[in-house]
């Protein structure tokens, strides 16, 4: 265990600094115990979860400052990520539109049936 903490914190000294690795690390580490309590329950092996959960790098974004779409050295939400969340809620719009002008007047079952390129379905 020693050496996966150990591992965490000189990744994290790669973009926080020395000074800072350690706080950003626990900042890090205090904030998925909360969301493990809040969402997954009381946690029954702390060893388990602090390698298995806890120092899992959750790699959702290229942003190398980000753990699930907080940025690691700052606490503000990940820009990357918010960008992505926007584009991926605008695509079924997107393509919704287009099946629509495509098919006007279309029921909702022949819009759903619709092929729409590798897009989800509608």
């Amino acid at each position: 265990m020693e050496a996966a903490v150990r591992t965490e914190l000189a990744r994290v000294v790669g973009f926080a600094g020395p000074a800072d690795a350690p706080q950003v690390l626990a900042d890090w580490l205090a904030r998925r115990l909360e969301s493990q309590m809040r969402l997954g329950g009381p946690i029954t092996d702390p060893v388990g979860w602090l390698i298995g959960r806890g120092l899992l790098e959750t790699r959702l974004c290229a942003e190398v400052r980000c753990d699930e779409g907080t940025l690691l050295d700052s606490g503000r939400d990940c820009p990357r990520c918010e960008d992505r969340q926007v584009n991926s809620c605008a695509t079924p719009r997107a393509v919704a539109a287009a099946v629509d002008a495509a098919m006007p007047g279309a029921s909702d079952a022949d819009r759903r049936a619709a092929p729409t390129g590798g897009c989800m379905r509608l």
